[in-house]
């Protein structure tokens, strides 16, 4: 049998609920990947603290590359008024 004691059970934790991406999201990410690369999703939720307060760096890394996958591998231009949420 396995090697765990004997009554261990394997309990899964509940499963956070989905939220959807806001816009501002999505364009302080877009922002973000411009201003620090990719692959720099620590610095970029550091840098945003206050638009990614409910994301967690992997759900940033998941939503750059579903975005990468749904507009095929094109980096978007982004508006300047988003980088205002970057610190300098």
């Amino acid at each position: 049998k396995g090697a765990g004691k004997r009554g261990d059970h394997f309990r899964p934790e509940k499963k956070k609920q989905r939220q959807f991406w806001t816009p501002l999201e999505t364009h302080a990410l877009e922002a973000g990947v411009l201003r620090y690369g990719v692959g720099n999703w620590a610095e970029i939720k550091r840098q945003a603290a206050e638009i990614f307060v409910n994301r967690t760096t992997l759900d940033i890394k998941d939503k750059w590359r579903n975005l990468q996958k749904k507009r095929g591998g094109a980096v978007p231009k982004t508006t300047p008024k988003f980088k205002e949420h970057f610190r300098t």
